[in-house]
């Protein structure tokens, strides 16, 4: 049993921590927050003790930084770490104040109200970026400023594609999938069918037919989000980073004769009767819905203007033929990453 030192019995008793409502003014705010306490199992009066002082405070911050809609310690070190990945030294610098001060405030420090501000808005990359040039000069050339530099070419890339599938929408909707431990693939021919029989349904609309061109494009970007919603492929293939962009070659070889023409091929099923899961489904018609109203060639465009495409590609130009395959890291990398851009924009 934990014991500390009790100033009214003068010896080391047991104690229990307790939970007692306090209000405390925080600036200009009254907080009422619960503070931790040691209660002496002998006397019964509380023990004042600095170990639970210091966590007391950091309850208390907590709690204005809700009331006041400020950054938790938690959202700053997630900006910097996972959303740039630089270091204290050069996000302190951006943000004009000390390593120590940033690092006291990633440790539960309350930050000042101005730095909260300048924080909220380095959620955005296109902010960081600007912030990023106008400090160029003043940042030592190293392995940090290269860093950032190319993290936010990356991001910028994210929100490029991002921008397109919004539209004119304030925001583009993702759609939420309870991660699962197992997930059983899909062969690629029902995710072919889908795609197919979406654009046979749709005969008036030449926008939305689906050529072997376009259907490479609506799979690819199929197996990108499938992947960044729940960690696993759609689907088991390859896609090869050829001219027009990312292509499965056995699809290819399977629909080429069609050229750019809308695909007829009759596969006597209805959409319903696919061997999809319920999930498949959903991230299947999302893809549909964000993608299929653009025509194939501007699919090309965006895909060509990706990094999973340009990475793989390196310095080929693009109407080089090339069959290099497109590795799944660089798939999920970016998918992910677009994902997570999105969903912490939406917060801003």
């Amino acid at each position: 049993m934990l014991r500390k030192l009790c100033v009214n019995c003068y010896e080391h008793t047991p104690v229990e921590i307790v939970v007692i409502p306090t209000k405390e003014m925080v600036q200009d705010e009254e907080i009422v927050y619960d503070a931790k306490h040691y209660k002496c199992s002998q006397c019964g009066e509380i023990i004042p003790n600095n170990e639970l002082g210091n966590e007391n405070f950091k309850l208390m911050y907590r709690k204005y930084r809700e009331k006041k809609s400020m950054l938790q310690p938690e959202d700053i070190n997630y900006i910097r770490k996972k959303i740039y990945g630089i270091s204290i030294r050069l996000l302190a610098q951006l943000i004009g104040c000390s390593p120590a001060t940033l690092s006291r405030y990633e440790n539960g420090a309350l930050q000042s109200k101005q730095h909260d501000n300048q924080l909220k808005m380095l959620r955005d990359p296109r902010n960081m970026k600007t912030l990023f040039e106008s400090n160029m000069d003043e940042i030592p050339e190293g392995k940090d400023k290269q860093e950032l530099r190319e993290r936010l070419g990356f991001l910028l890339d994210i929100l490029k594609s991002a921008d397109i599938l919004k539209g004119f929408d304030d925001k583009l909707n993702l759609i939420e999938i309870q991660p699962v431990d197992s997930w059983n693939e899909v062969s690629v021919e029902e995710v072919e069918r889908f795609f197919i029989i979406k654009g046979q349904e749709i005969e008036e609309n030449e926008n939305l037919k689906v050529s072997p061109l376009k259907l490479q494009k609506l799979m690819y970007y199929a197996q990108g989000w499938t992947i960044a919603y729940t960690d696993h492929n759609l689907f088991n293939a390859q896609f090869e980073a050829w001219q027009h962009g990312p292509v499965i070659p056995d699809v290819y070889q399977k629909y080429k004769t069609y050229g750019y023409s809308r695909i007829t091929n009759d596969f006597n099923v209805n959409i319903e009767e696919l061997n999809l899961t319920q999930d498949q489904f959903r991230i299947v018609e999302w893809v549909w819905d964000k993608y299929s109203k653009y025509e194939a060639k501007f699919l090309e465009d965006l895909t060509h203007m990706e990094y999973p495409w340009r990475i793989t590609r390196g310095d080929l130009p693009s109407d080089a033929n090339c069959n290099w395959i497109i590795e799944n890291e660089y798939i999920k990398k970016f998918f992910t990453s677009m994902s997570n851009t999105l969903k912490l924009l939406q917060k801003v």
